[in-house]
């Protein structure tokens, strides 16, 4: 009786793992037939956890593997090209293509990071020169400031750019001369000026012109 028992209970098993089998194979079938390659392998993979010596899925398992290897092989150039063109974006999706198909494959794994990389940068030397650029922005408005005598506009204007960029040396010689405006001279300031005017002209007489220039 017992022997009768473990009898059917083994070819119900063997049933139960048949009508699995049956299912994962037309599932797989499906997939394989609609190029959905990746579903295809997930099926054929169940079928060999039930049934590890079964040779129809081991070959549609090494033809699907085959397949993926040369969607693999498609989107490995396509990214390649992306990233000669600069599409960095696109260039990353078709890495992840890769990755889909295969996970741990180093050569995407790698060129993700790269390409990561290049683009941080380039996001970097961007803000950069927007940066530069707002600056020389700010500084002809600063100077057409100066030039139109609104010296305190203009040194708001200055200090807010050496705030950004303290080695600006045109900025802060314009900002000396702005707070030079904003200043009143004392008396000894203009006596010592007309001193220097008039041995300035002096010099220029005397053809002296460089130590004039200088004066």
């Amino acid at each position: 009786e017992k022997r009768i028992l473990d009898l059917q209970t083994e070819r119900s098993r063997d049933a139960e793992k048949s009508v699995l089998i049956n299912q994962y194979f037309g599932v797989g079938l499906r997939h394989y037939s609609g190029n959905e390659y990746i579903l295809a392998r997930a099926q054929w993979l169940a079928v060999l956890e039930i049934d590890p010596e079964n040779q129809d899925a081991k070959d549609y398992l090494a033809r699907t593997e085959e397949k993926l290897g040369e969607q693999m092989a498609n989107h490995a150039a396509a990214a390649k090209n992306y990233e000669q063109n600069g599409s960095f974006a696109s260039a990353i999706g078709e890495w992840n293509l890769v990755r889909t198909i295969d996970p741990g494959n180093g050569e995407a794994i790698e060129s993700i990071r790269r390409i990561n990389a290049r683009m941080e940068e380039l996001d970097r030397n961007y803000r950069a020169a927007d940066r530069r650029l707002k600056t020389i922005d700010s500084f002809e408005e600063a100077l057409k400031a100066y030039s139109e005598g609104r010296y305190a506009d203009a040194a708001a204007l200055l200090r807010r750019i050496l705030e950004q960029q303290p080695d600006y040396a045109e900025a802060r010689d314009l900002l000396n001369r702005a707070q030079r405006k904003l200043t009143p001279m004392s008396d000894a300031e203009k006596e010592q000026i007309r001193q220097m005017y008039i041995q300035g002209m002096k010099h220029f007489t005397q053809r002296n012109y460089s130590e004039a220039i200088e004066i």
